[in-house]
């Protein structure tokens, strides 16, 4: 049996890639899968300021506790404030420190961050093995 720490540490490294897979996918969905080089530099730190918001705010809902297996609608819901606050904040600040960019690809993030996330979670729990009992609550 894994710790508890290390399971989190899974859970939240698992949470990171999905997120820098919407991300990158939501530029290059955007830009007709051609990586624009005028934004090389500053995808240096808008990865980086994504993940810690997201991280941030995922941790502030409590969505890194618990067992996938056992998601549930209140766990969508969490996924969907946790990752809606985290798209604000980050909006917030690129629009104050970053004019350049590009709105459409917070959107397209947005929607792959809720997919993948969400999929994810709820692909577990799915194929569970079916002798595993739900916990009644």
């Amino acid at each position: 049996m894994l710790g508890i720490a290390l399971r989190r540490f899974i859970a939240i490294s698992a949470h990171v890639g999905l997120w820098v897979v919407a991300l990158t996918a939501a530029f290059l969905l955007r830009f007709d899968f051609h990586f624009p080089r005028n934004y090389g530099d500053a995808v240096l730190v808008w990865y980086p300021l994504l993940l810690a918001i997201r991280v941030a705010s995922f941790y502030a809902f409590g969505l890194f506790r618990g067992i996938w297996r056992y998601t549930s609608a209140r766990d969508a819901i969490d996924i969907f404030k946790a990752t809606t606050l985290s798209t604000l904040v980050l909006t917030a600040i690129l629009v104050v420190f970053f004019q350049t960019f590009p709105r459409s690809v917070i959107a397209i993030d947005y929607m792959l961050a809720l997919m993948l996330v969400g999929g994810v979670r709820f692909s577990i729990r799915a194929f569970r093995p079916p002798n595993v009992p739900l916990p009644s609550k």
